[in-house]
């Protein structure tokens, strides 16, 4: 039996076109990243985790000391922030299709897991252990946000260690990070082990009667 509350109903919609969108730019975006190294030989970022330690410069000329001996690298403002051009390399390659396919895996967890949960109280199953596991398993996947966008910092540091001359004298990056997803995570990890011990004692209190 269909539930008749409006609101669940929206929300699980919305999940279900928010899946097909995914696979949808997961397929198209994977597509166009690799034509986009194929076809160029640059590849263009922004780089939202760097500052420069003297705040940013104000015209493209003042930053021609910034890669004098780096070819592979031409950095160049844009609007407040900065934007580097790469020579497409191997390891650019990697790193930019790896970025893509984690965190696509991540949505794409999340919101199976989502849909899961949405089947199960449309098929009258709200108090089941597999609702547990989903919710547990969205709140693992929102856990490693934050460490693996971290982990994308040092890794895009790396990078323009290797590619721009006197990095570390020039700029900075920006450590910053919110802890939204591993609190988040760990809420819905705690209510699911709440509901599973609901259900532990539903389960026990049918087996006594």
């Amino acid at each position: 039996m269909k539930t008749n509350n409006r609101l669940l109903n929206l929300i699980s919609s919305i999940t279900n076109i928010a899946w097909y969108l995914n696979i949808i730019y997961i397929s198209f975006g994977l597509i166009a990243l690799l034509v986009l190294f194929v076809v160029d030989d640059h590849v263009t970022t922004a780089l939202a985790t760097v500052k420069f330690r003297e705040g940013p410069p104000l015209a493209a000329k003042t930053l021609k000391h910034i890669a004098p001996q780096a070819s592979s690298a031409v950095i160049f403002p844009k609007g407040a922030g900065i934007t580097i051009s790469l020579a497409t390399s191997p390891t650019i390659v990697i790193f930019f299709l790896t970025v893509t396919a984690i965190f696509a895996t991540l949505t794409t967890g999340i919101i199976k897991n989502l849909r899961k949960i949405f089947d199960a109280i449309k098929h009258n199953q709200p108090f089941h252990m597999s609702v547990v596991k989903s919710l547990k398993s969205i709140a693992l996947l929102l856990a490693c946000i934050t460490p693996l966008h971290l982990l994308y910092i040092y890794c895009s540091y790396m990078i323009y260690q290797d590619t721009i001359v006197d990095f570390d004298k020039q700029m900075k990056m920006v450590w910053s990070d919110n802890f939204i997803g591993p609190i988040l995570g760990a809420v819905i990890y705690i209510i699911a082990d709440i509901f599973k011990y609901g259900l532990e004692l539903k389960k026990e209190t049918e087996e006594f009667v």
